[in-house]
C-alpha cells in the first residue's frame, strides 16, 4: 500500500446556474405578478375616487347646511317682526290674544328651525374636517361659486353604462385580478412538466505542490440538469385546482360589479334628471310663495286677513325656500355620483 500523504493546496472558483427552460412555469409567474401591480394601480384611483365623492358629499351637505342657516335666521327674523306687530296690535286692542299666541308660537317654531340648522351646520363641519384630515374644531366655511349646473348628460342609459364598465377603476382592478388569477393558475398546471437548466463552474488553484500533482491551474466544467416531478403527493393537482376556484371566483365578483356598476349608472342619471327638473318647480314654488306671504302681510296689517292666514302663507314661504336651496345642492350632488357612477369623476 501507498503511504498517505497531504498535499498543500489553495484554490477558488464559482459556480453559475441559469434555468434554460420550464415550458412556462415562470412565464405564467412573472405575467400574474405584473397583472396583480396593475390591479392594485386601479385599486389606487378607485380609492381616490372614493375619497373625491366623500369629500363632495361633505361638503355639499355643509353649503346646503349653511343656506338653511341662512334662511332659519332671516325666519325667525321676518316672524320676530310678525310678532312684534301683533304685540303692538294687541296692547291697543286691535288684535285678541290668540293673535299674540299664534305669532309666538310661529316664532318659537323658527328658532326651533335655526337651532337645527346650526347643528347640520357644526355636524357637516366636523364630517367635512375629518375627511381633509384636519382638527375637529376648524371651523369651514363652504362657498357657492354661484356658477350654473352643468347640463345633464344625455339620456342614453346603455351608451352610459359601456362608458363607465369601461372606465370604473374598480371594475378594471378586478378585470385584472381575474387575468393575474388565470395566470397564476396556469403556472401551477405547467409545473406537471420538467425543467432544463444549465450549470457551469470553474476556477483556479494558485497554490499547488510541486511534481506534477496539479498538471493545470484551473478548472472548469459544465452540465445541463433536466429535473422531472414524479412523485409529488398531488400536490400539483390539489395547487391547480385552488388556483382555478380563485379564477372562477373573482370572474363571478368581476360580473357582480358590472351589474352594480349598471344599476348604478341608471339610479344616477334618474336621480340627476329628477333633481334637475325639481329646480324649475321648486323655484316656481317659492315665487308663489312669495307673493302669497307679501299679499297676506299687506292683508294682516290693513285687518283683512287673519293671524292664521299669515301664519300659513309664511310656513309655505319657509317651506319653499328650503325646497329650493335642497333642490339646487341635490342636483350638483346628483351630477358628482353620475360622474362617480361613470368613472369620470375629478377634482
Amino acid at each position: 500500500m501507498n503511504s498517505s500523504r497531504l498535499y498543500t493546496h489553495a484554490g477558488a472558483g464559482g459556480t453559475l446556474t441559469q434555468l434554460l427552460t420550464d415550458f412556462g412555469h415562470t412565464r405564467n409567474l412573472v405575467a400574474n405578478s405584473r397583472l396583480q401591480a396593475k390591479a392594485q394601480q386601479q385599486n389606487a384611483l378607485a380609492t381616490e375616487q372614493d375619497v373625491l365623492i366623500a369629500t363632495d358629499q361633505a361638503f355639499y351637505r355643509l353649503l346646503d347646511a349653511q343656506s338653511l342657516l341662512d334662511v332659519a335666521v332671516a325666519t325667525v327674523k321676518a316672524r320676530a317682526d310678525v310678532q312684534n306687530l301683533t304685540q303692538a296690535l294687541t296692547k291697543s286692542a286691535l288684535k285678541s290674544d290668540l293673535d299674540l299666541n299664534i305669532s309666538s308660537a310661529d316664532l318659537s317654531q323658527a328658532q326651533l328651525l335655526q337651532l337645527d340648522a346650526e347643528n347640520s351646520v357644526a355636524s357637516a363641519r366636523v364630517a367635512l374636517a375629518e375627511l381633509l384630515a384636519a382638527p375637529p374644531e376648524t371651523q369651514y366655511r363652504a362657498v357657492d361659486d354661484g356658477s350654473t349646473a352643468p347640463p345633464l348628460p344625455p339620456d342614453n342609459s346603455s351608451a352610459l353604462i359601456k362608458e363607465a364598465q369601461a372606465q370604473r377603476p374598480d371594475l378594471q382592478a378586478l378585470r385584472l385580478d381575474t387575468q393575474a388569477d388565470r395566470k397564476f393558475a396556469r403556472a401551477q398546471e405547467l409545473q406537471r412538466l420538467p425543467s432544463i437548466s444549465a450549470l457551469a463552474i470553474g476556477g483556479v488553484t494558485p497554490v499547488r505542490p510541486d511534481g506534477g500533482i496539479f498538471t493545470t491551474n484551473w478548472y472548469a466544467a459544465a452540465g445541463v440538469n433536466l429535473t422531472l416531478p414524479v412523485f409529488t403527493g398531488f400536490r400539483i393537482n390539489a395547487q391547480t385546482q385552488e388556483a382555478r376556484l380563485r379564477e372562477r371566483a373573482s370572474e363571478k365578483q368581476t360580473q357582480e360589479l358590472s351589474d352594480a356598476i349598471a344599476r348604478d349608472v341608471r339610479i344616477a342619471t334618474l336621480s340627476a334628471q329628477t333633481a334637475f327638473r325639481r329646480i324649475g318647480v321648486a323655484e316656481a314654488f317659492q315665487n308663489q310663495t312669495t307673493q302669497a306671504l307679501s299679499l297676506a302681510q299687506t292683508r294682516y296689517k290693513l285687518g283683512l286677513g287673519s293671524i292664521v292666514e299669515l301664519s300659513q302663507a309664511q310656513l309655505q314661504s319657509t317651506q319653499a325656500t328650503v325646497e329650493a336651496v335642497n333642490a339646487r345642492f341635490d342636483h350638483l350632488l346628483a351630477l358628482r355620483s353620475l360622474d362617480y357612477a361613470r368613472g369620470q369623476l375629478a377634482p
